[in-house]
């Protein structure tokens, strides 16, 4: 993805542009890669596998999250930065969690695989 493609999907109006790496994968591993790079909290190493037995070819790894949502019991609280921006109490915390959700519009990218 060049540049003017980011900018390009910037102003069709998504927010969430995946900017993507492939790499050889002859001296790291997902999890060495993982270590180096997003070691720390509110991060993830997802891989994929064929037949829930087997390692499959893809990792996906996520970078420290700006906000996270925390649910205890009914009292859900959104974090941005170490700073609660909102809280409320709800009977139904997931219902939240789909609209908090639907805020975001992720850019499609050709050629990623499925996960």
């Amino acid at each position: 993805m060049t540049e003017q493609d980011f900018f390009d999907l910037a102003r069709q109006g998504y927010n969430r542009i995946p900017l993507v790496r492939e790499l050889p994968g002859d001296l790291e591993t997902p999890l060495s890669v993982y270590l180096k790079l997003a070691n720390a909290p509110y991060t993830y190493l997802l891989e994929s596998v064929v037949g829930g037995e087997r390692f499959g070819r893809y990792s996906f790894i996520g970078l420290p999250a700006r906000t996270v949502i925390r649910v205890r019991a009914h009292l859900l609280t959104v974090e941005t930065d170490g700073q609660v921006v909102e809280e409320h109490s709800l009977p139904d915390p997931l219902a939240f969690i789909a609209e908090f959700q639907s805020r975001f519009k992720a850019a499609p990218v050709a050629g990623l695989p499925r996960f």
